[in-house]
């Protein structure tokens, strides 16, 4: 069973922002679909566990900050930052 995957304001903003910067944009798009579904399918082992509940998950090129929540099938996207490719 899938997990749904919410974005905060924040990580909404940090995604929008680059997309405006983007030449690319559609590949940018392709991106963030695969985050969407990598933590869709498997949000406990996409990434990386950090301090208290939070996990960071790198797909170029951004960083991607989140925390699941088991109980509720939830995912929630805290912060989406550039890090480059």
């Amino acid at each position: 069973m899938r997990y749904s995957v919410y974005w905060g304001h924040k990580a909404e903003v940090g995604f929008m922002t680059s997309m405006l910067r983007a030449v690319d944009k559609p590949a940018l798009w392709k991106v963030a679909h695969a985050i969407n579904n990598m933590l869709a399918d498997h949000p406990s082992t996409a990434g990386e566990s950090r301090e208290e509940d939070w996990r960071i998950l790198f797909v170029r090129p951004y960083s991607v900050l989140y925390s699941v929540d088991e109980m509720s099938r939830t995912v929630h996207v805290e912060q989406i930052k550039w890090v480059g490719s």
